[in-house]
């Protein structure tokens, strides 16, 4: 039996809590000494944190708790639709850029390096 829509599971006009684990596949090393290899991860859990308070400083979600494991990630969120409702079409935008801009940019015909790339490749085809 496949697993039920996310929008059949929980309504996106009430304040939710949900509990989210990202595991690691082909037995990959997240965070910790690897016992196999010596080799120490720890300094992804730093990254990991960081990147959980960015992202819930944009989205409409409080991190409530996490635990960072060797090979999977625990999250426990709550959706905050009371606080969405009060943004306006520029505070997404601007909400959005904040996260997508980096890639926006670096895939943008702006960027000064692709659009050399651009050029330069049109240049050979003619």
């Amino acid at each position: 039996m496949p697993r039920p829509k996310r929008s059949e599971q929980f309504d996106s006009s009430e304040i939710c809590i949900v509990h989210a684990v990202q595991r690691c596949v082909r037995r990959a090393f997240l965070a910790g000494v690897d016992e196999k290899t010596g080799k120490d991860y720890s300094f992804r859990k730093e990254w990991i944190r960081r990147r959980l308070e960015s992202l819930a400083s944009v989205f409409g979600i409080d991190v409530l708790t996490y635990a960072i494991m060797s090979n999977h990630v625990h999250v426990v969120l709550r959706n905050r639709p009371d606080v969405v409702a009060e943004w306006s079409d520029a505070d997404a935008a601007v909400r959005w850029l904040r996260v997508f801009l980096v890639v926006a940019w670096t895939n943008s015909s702006l960027n000064p390096l692709r659009a050399t790339s651009i050029r330069s490749s049109k240049t050979k085809i003619e």
